[in-house]
């Protein structure tokens, strides 16, 4: 009942309204010790780009989703909502303005004892005040009603009023502001800020370097003290833990090198026309890296190849990784046991890799690997599996001319023994100037394991293309790989890793199984057919038009950057 009724009266807080003067900063009144806040400059700006977007009315238009949020919640809150606006004479969207047009911060400690503070700053003093008043009103009646125990208790700290619901809410109007905190101590020394114009957060070199990193006109953004974080014990023992975990290493190794170095972290998000940043930014790089730097960063500028796009693209990548590297600095990147068990599986490798070793393999493969995720639209077999899933490959650069030869030795013997089990068929085609090497499933043997025919799915497949080495799921999707990288001529990028996801791919996943969405839509939404039908055509055009969300990182001599972008 409480956090329904503190739900109620915050979300208040957060409705859109005019722009006004410049007002003094809510910061001011944040304690030095935060190590973390969250800012929004301007909420109604921030509402105007999420809730306006062009392509998020279109989706509150479809019935089905609409009744997503047609909840009792939501009810009450266009109920309360309309009480304030009759009450103080102000639509939502000018009450927003008033209350909460300075900004809103969210600060938190996490260190013991942790703590949690608010601070909404309004531009008009008068319609805070009756804004507080009113809140509390509507707090004490449903309380009231509801014959609660829980009642608000009034107190003063240096004649300034404030009340406390329950252990951990505690509230108090200052000028212009109104404050929410976890611990009244906390709201004591905010208290104190106000009155005395203590040090704040704001006043912090860190905290100051940070948001010289960031937009000066963000919609949001977000500092975190990663000094003060590492020293909790649970975060520096997942640090450490991610340090010495290959598989991490492997992954996320130079991202797990800056969290352990770097001061702060500093995040935006950002408008820019219809497309959206979300910008993180720290102020460590390449200089100082831990010999994990070996294997994920390139000495030049060649941080990853081009993104291929074959039709019907869910997700490209391309990254940086030199697993030769790996093996050569084992000792260094790896702890002795680790080192020692690699070494070991090295020596008994040649049994599972068809007499090729794996240390080898790691020194032939190149630096720049790509992955592809496509739905392709036709399928080389008859019968059509169940579940249905997407294509994808793998295109892996060759050091040495060795590593294709070994790759088509190893391939072919596990195709081999697959064969034994499931009669594959080999296919060798020629795509131009270059030669895939497919395996089929027999589509009239019966499969005991696998009634619903989900090996249909893949029609396991390799090729060359120069110094680059195909291997797929599906031939289909190969036949695109080749054409596309026979001919490109891309430039790489000094980002070490790019990832696109695109909606468009993934309408043409969900058209997969369009029979199977119209079918949940009648059921659950209680349609008739023509009008289901209606709904997920709508929805399913929606969907093919919000365009990419696309990843970025690069490393530079003393500043990590990781963008993500949502482009149109």
């Amino acid at each position: 009942m409480r956090v329904r009724l503190l739900s109620g009266l915050a979300i208040c807080l957060l409705l859109p309204g005019q722009a006004a003067a410049q007002q003094a900063d809510p910061l001011r009144l944040v304690p030095a010790q935060a190590e973390l806040l969250v800012k929004v400059e301007n909420p109604r700006q921030l509402f105007n780009a999420v809730y306006q977007h062009d392509l998020v009315q279109e989706l509150l238009r479809i019935d089905t989703i609409r009744e997503l949020y047609d909840t009792t919640n939501a009810r009450r809150f266009l109920q309360l909502l309309a009480y304030f606006e009759k009450k103080l004479g102000q639509s939502g969207l000018e009450l927003l303005d008033q209350v909460a047009g300075g900004g809103i911060v969210l600060a938190a400690k996490f260190s013991d004892p942790g703590a949690a503070l608010v601070v909404i700053q309004g531009k008009n003093e008068k319609m805070v005040s009756d804004f507080y008043q009113l809140g509390l009103e509507v707090v004490e009646q449903e309380l009231g009603r509801q014959e609660a125990k829980q009642k608000i208790k009034k107190g003063t700290y240096r004649k300034i009023d404030g009340v406390r619901l329950g252990d951990k809410v505690f509230l108090a109007q200052m000028g212009g502001n109104i404050v929410f905190a976890t611990d009244n101590k906390l709201l004591q020394e905010v208290i104190d800020i106000h009155l005395d114009a203590k040090k704040n957060a704001s006043q912090g070199a860190a905290f100051q370097a940070a948001r010289k990193t960031l937009p000066k006109e963000p919609l949001l953004w977000v500092w975190l003290d990663m000094e003060k974080v590492r020293q909790i014990p649970q975060v520096k023992t997942a640090l450490e833990t991610l340090s010495i975990e290959p598989q991490s290493l492997i992954i996320q190794g130079g991202l797990i090198d800056i969290l352990k170095r770097t001061p702060f972290v500093g995040a935006s998000l950002e408008q820019q026309g219809k497309d959206f940043l979300i910008a993180v930014r720290m102020p460590v790089g390449r200089q100082g890296m831990a010999p994990i730097s070996a294997m994920v960063l390139p000495e030049d500028d060649r941080g990853s190849l081009p993104l291929l796009h074959p039709p019907g693209t869910l997700a490209s990548v391309s990254y940086y990784l030199d697993l030769g590297k790996l093996w050569e600095n084992r000792g260094k990147i790896l702890n002795e046991k680790q080192a020692k068990a690699l070494e070991d599986f090295d020596q008994n490798s040649g049994r599972f890799l068809a007499g090729s070793k794996l240390s080898m393999l790691l020194k032939q493969a190149g630096r720049h690997q790509r992955w592809v995720v496509a739905q392709e639209p036709t399928s080389s077999y008859k019968t059509k599996p169940a579940t249905p899933i997407p294509s994808f490959a793998v295109i892996i650069p060759q050091r040495a001319p060795e590593f294709s030869t070994s790759m088509n030795t190893i391939l072919r013997g596990a195709a081999l023994l697959g064969g034994l089990q499931f009669s594959l068929k080999m296919v060798e085609e020629k795509r131009g100037e270059h030669t895939i090497v497919s395996y089929f499933f027999p589509e009239d043997k019966k499969v005991d394991n696998d009634p619903n025919g989900f090996r249909f799915n893949f029609s396991p497949c390799f090729a060359a293309v120069g110094d680059q080495f195909i291997a797929s799921s599906t031939v289909e999707l190969a036949r695109d790989l080749v054409d596309l990288v026979a001919k490109e001529k891309g430039v790489a990028s000094p980002a070490t890793m790019r990832l696109h996801l695109f909606a468009s791919g993934a309408a043409q996943a969900l058209k997969g199984i369009e029979d199977q969405l119209l079918v949940q839509t009648i059921l659950s939404q209680g349609l008739p057919p023509a009008s289901a039908r209606k709904q997920l055509d709508a929805f399913l055009a929606v969907v093919d038009r919000l365009g990419s969300l696309q990843f970025e990182v690069n490393y530079g001599k003393n500043d990590f950057r990781y963008d993500i972008r949502w482009k149109r």
